[in-house]
């Protein structure tokens, strides 16, 4: 029963957030709307502009006190829509927008309050409850790449398992895929899992495979059958696949850089 009431109380103050700040999502939306046919249909600039979240998280102190930069807009339009409300006299069903509209007045307060990190009073440990079932469910996790990764898919993660109507493997991956197997290999041997001398040994063996993979200009392709190892069609590089895979790979070296270094224990 507690885990459905934290459940609910989750849900329901989403609902309430979803309320205040519809009027900065709809704003939002509607210009990136508006700017995205004006340069698709007139300016034909700036296709390709994005903005990282890098470059997000810059434009924003969370640790001062105060709106974000340009929400203040929001309650502007807010109260300029109550005061038509009340100064035009619309009927009444109208009239109950009213108090959603004064929620909208708080989005800039909440929005600056709900994205502070917690203080250090707020940080609890967790409990030895918790701390089971994350090793549960880590261990079961682990229990899949021990299972499915063999010689039979060149020691490469098939993306999925089916077992309803019947089980199937689905012996395809793709880099993210391939990238958090490797990852997990690292885990598993943080976790005692498995020694160290699997851990080289599963790593060489899918290493060694990614290395024979068909390539687009240094590029891994984004789907694999990890039977043959050809490329599926309809073959495609994905940055975000290549990304991932890139990623994984420079925290996999960092956790074998530590591992060199760390003497091992001592036989009694």
């Amino acid at each position: 029963m507690k885990i459905w009431g934290e459940d609910l109380r989750v849900a329901l103050w989403q609902i309430v957030l979803a309320f205040i700040f519809l009027a900065r999502q709809a704003r939002a939306l509607s210009g990136a709307i508006l700017r995205t046919l004006y340069r698709l249909l007139i300016g034909r600039r700036r296709l390709l502009e994005w903005v990282s979240a890098a470059q997000i998280k810059s434009l924003f102190d969370l640790k001062k006190k105060k709106p974000f930069p340009r929400a203040g807009i929001t309650p502007i339009g807010a109260a300029t829509l109550v005061g038509l409300t009340w100064g035009v006299g619309v009927p009444a069903p109208w009239s109950s927008l009213i108090p959603w509209t004064l929620l909208w007045l708080l989005a800039p307060w909440v929005s600056a309050h709900i994205s502070r990190p917690p203080g250090r009073d707020q940080t609890r440990p967790l409990s030895a409850t918790a701390r089971r079932s994350l090793r549960r469910i880590g261990r079961k996790t682990w229990r899949y790449f021990e299972t499915f990764v063999t010689a039979e898919h060149h020691f490469l993660p098939p993306d999925n398992f089916q077992e309803v109507p019947h089980p199937v493997v689905a012996h395809r991956t793709s880099p993210t895929n391939i990238g958090l197997y490797l990852l997990a290999v690292a885990a598993a041997r943080d976790f005692g899992w498995i020694g160290l001398a699997e851990m080289v040994d599963r790593l060489e063996s899918t290493i060694s495979t990614l290395q024979k993979l068909a390539r687009h200009q240094g590029h891994l392709f984004n789907w694999y059958d990890t039977k043959d190892l050809r490329p599926l069609d309809p073959p495609y590089v994905s940055t975000v696949d290549n990304g991932n895979l890139a990623g994984h790979l420079w925290a996999l070296g960092n956790a074998c850089r530590e591992l060199a270094v760390t003497p091992f224990p001592e036989e009694t």
